[in-house]
């Protein structure tokens, strides 16, 4: 059975935790200890039955501002798939946390406000979603039990949907109408919107492709760890233990270490103990090579032919986390995957115009929330990652040098 996971995403109050506790409560995946612990807090807080956002909202200070402030997982299972969800917070001051739950999803909801319609939050967290490479976009329409289940209302809705999703690059959008409080389209069909003939979000979920996690082409090895158990039985054996990324290895092959270029060949590959003859998918694997090599945390095992000396200088896209402004000339550490590179900033090329995805003039310096285009220069080698298919190439973080805090989330071009 596949697993997807997916986030919650939009601008605040528009129902995310609403819809998530209603997925779960209407699948009956909340224990009864659990329910009834969240009749009582229902009711001390504002007095209802039963307020189903409270139960991802699990910080003390967010159930008493009814708002989501961290991003929260929770997990079920059909018959057909399980689910990974995250329900990310729609506050504009968290937006950060939106990213890290945006860097693993492979599709997103976002949740409209049908009173309101795509509003600025909404937009960058479109933008920032689309940037992630985020392979599946879910609009669901929210609160129509508000606006008399008009289908005036969602068509006009659908078309600011479209014409967003076009502006940010984005894959093409399912655009569902819910009301996500009383149950309607979440799980099953509606009575009170007959004029929709498509899937429900629960539906939408069940048959959305799930892509291989390991996209086919270049061979690309992430190495995290160095094993030298130097036992009795294996005193010499130095295995590289790490994530594929992207292609295949197999025993044999010759390969090329990054960022020093020395070449080695492939002599085993292990995946939990066992010895295989090529990798299958995604795991973590230890490959042993027959030359020994100084290989350390970071590095990278590419294919040898395809192999170059990388970038120390290109163009990127922040998402700027900090309170701390940024600026052209700005020291800072870039993070990739386990390698980890001194780097600064040398330019600012422009910022993004949330109301029509359009580029604004270089401003002359960076603000939370900013999303900007910049040049950045780092002291070591980064590969190649502009013509490959693997997401974890494109994807890095900013790291301020002095308070160690990630200043930025970063999508290199």
């Amino acid at each position: 059975m596949d697993i997807l996971r997916f986030l919650t995403a939009g601008s605040v109050d528009d129902g995310k935790s609403t819809l998530i506790g209603r997925l779960l409560y209407d699948r009956r995946q909340i224990f009864s200890d659990q329910l009834e612990l969240l009749r009582r807090q229902s009711k001390a807080r504002d007095g209802s039955e039963l307020d189903l956002a409270l139960l991802t909202d699990g910080l003390r200070a967010e159930r008493a501002q009814g708002i989501t402030i961290d991003v929260a997982y929770k997990y079920f299972s059909t018959p057909k798939r399980k689910f990974i969800i995250a329900d990310a917070p729609g506050h504009v001051q968290y937006t950060r946390n939106m990213v890290t739950a945006a860097s693993t999803a492979q599709a997103v909801i976002f949740l409209i406000d049908a009173r309101k319609g795509v509003i600025e939050q909404t937009r960058r967290h479109l933008y920032i979603a689309a940037m992630m490479g985020i392979r599946h976009f879910i609009f669901a329409i929210n609160k129509m039990d508000l606006v008399g289940y008009s289908e005036a209302v969602y068509q006009s809705i659908c078309l600011q949907c479209r014409q967003a999703v076009e502006g940010a690059q984005g894959p093409v959008p399912l655009l569902i109408p819910v009301a996500a409080l009383p149950g309607d389209l979440v799980t099953g069909p509606s009575a009170n919107m007959p004029w929709y003939h498509g899937p429900s979000i629960l539906q939408a979920l069940e048959e959305l492709p799930v892509v291989q996690d390991i996209p086919p082409g270049e061979t690309c090895f992430h190495v995290q760890y160095v094993n030298r158990p130097q036992s009795a039985n294996l005193h010499d054996f130095r295995g590289y233990m790490g994530s594929l990324l992207s292609g295949e290895i197999i025993v044999g092959q010759q390969v090329q270490v990054f960022p020093s270029q020395q070449v080695a060949r492939v002599k085993s590959i292990r995946m939990e103990g066992v010895a295989r003859e090529r990798t299958l998918g995604t795991g973590i694997y230890t490959i042993e090579l027959e030359e020994e090599l100084d290989i350390t945390r970071g590095d990278y095992l590419l294919r040898s032919e395809e192999s170059g000396e990388g970038n120390t200088e290109f163009t990127a896209q922040l998402c700027w986390f900090s309170e701390k402004a940024g600026r052209a000339g700005m020291k800072v550490k870039l993070q990739q995957n386990s390698m980890l590179t001194r780097a600064v900033i040398t330019g600012i090329l422009h910022s993004v115009n949330l109301d029509d995805y359009s580029h604004n003039a270089a401003p002359e310096q960076i603000n939370l929330n900013d999303l900007v285009s910049v040049r950045i220069r780092t002291q070591q080698p980064m590969p190649r990652g502009e013509d490959s298919n693997t997401a974890s190439l494109k994807q890095a973080i900013l790291i301020d040098e002095v308070s160690n805090q990630t200043i930025a989330a970063v999508l290199i071009d």
